[in-house]
């Protein structure tokens, strides 16, 4: 169904799940908008948070002192982080770039969170993100776990994300802010096609008729993960190799993922490959019976049970180095 923002039921697709939160506002048309809707909604606390990456000199500039008076517009308090204050105080920043910024952006999202006690973050992702992360994935040959796109709500370590927005599309919430005579910052880094995601843009506007496909597939891979967990068993942290040996392959996959990440594996780092792993390591025991898997996970089989170890040494100095990530 297409949500018009002229039909009430524009504002009842929007969902906050928590009464106390954060919006990250970067000044563009999305954050912007979900900044109002969050206004709007009366929300028990609503704190804006800006966080300027200092990466487009005045540009930058501008989009921080718009968001600051956004915030005062409609009353609300704005927490403002440069990256030059908090990349500092990380340790193991990726390489890549994106990654990079955004491990400075959750990490400013916790510490908001943690000051205010707040229960969660909302960030501004719309239909037309979903669309766009579908594809790219699809294009590294995605699995169910990556057509699903992003989830409504996620969770990083103990930061809760939520993504009130994709149900609506970007058309209509410029149409929204147009309505309510809001202006908005436009980000020139989005019109170059540098950005493998700035290029799928360029074709999902070309050939419009994708989005919708590629949200369904998106809709179906979440139906499809759902009904996996619904007969999927929950392994405990140290279980019987035959707990997951013994369950049907798909299932055993799904197990063996959502075991991983239990463990703190990076959710785009556990492939089907890994999956399969873990399981030949319950399975066979002619596999290495120590292996490293994302994350840094070291995972032991012992007496016929797997379970996770905290170094190399936990098993015994003497033995043979465990596998490494394949």
């Amino acid at each position: 169904m297409i949500l018009r923002v002229t039909d009430p039921l524009f504002l009842k697709s929007v969902r906050f799940h928590h009464r106390r939160v954060a919006v990250g506002l970067s000044g563009g048309a999305d954050s912007t908008c979900l900044a109002w809707l969050g206004h709007q909604a009366k929300l028990d606390t609503l704190i804006l948070v800006h966080v300027n990456h200092e990466l487009r000199g005045e540009e930058s500039e501008a989009d921080q002192t718009f968001c600051i008076n956004l915030a005062r517009h409609i009353d609300r308090p704005i927490v403002v982080i440069r990256r030059s204050q908090i990349e500092p105080t990380l340790s193991d920043l990726p390489a890549n770039p994106s990654a990079r910024y955004r491990m400075i952006r959750l990490s400013a999202f916790q510490k908001v969170v943690n000051e205010y006690d707040l229960e969660s973050v909302c960030l501004a992702h719309h239909a037309d993100d979903q669309a766009e992360t579908v594809f790219l994935r699809l294009m590294r040959g995605g699995s169910p776990y990556a057509c699903r796109g992003m989830r409504p709500m996620t969770t990083i370590g103990s930061l809760i994300l939520e993504r009130p927005l994709l149900q609506i599309n970007a058309l209509q919430i410029r149409d929204y802010l147009t309505r309510i005579g809001q202006s908005w910052r436009e980000d020139s880094s989005n019109r170059s096609e540098r950005y493998r995601r700035n290029q799928v843009r360029k074709i999902l506007n070309r050939f419009p008729e994708l989005s919708p496909l590629l949200l369904e597939l998106a809709q179906q891979a979440q139906d499809h993960l759902q009904a996996l967990d619904a007969v999927t068993p929950f392994l405990p942290d140290r279980f019987a190799c035959g707990q997951l040996a013994d369950l049907p392959d798909l299932i055993a996959e799904h197990a063996a993922r959502r075991w991983l990440i239990a463990h703190q594996a990076p959710p785009d780092d556990v492939s089907v490959r890994v999956c399969h792993r873990l399981i030949r390591q319950a399975s066979d025991p002619l596999s290495p019976h120590c292996q490293h898997y994302p994350g840094g996970i070291l995972v032991r089989r012992r007496k016929n049970h797997l379970d996770v170890v905290s170094s190399d040494y936990d098993y015994g100095q003497n033995q043979t180095k465990p596998t490494q990530n394949l």
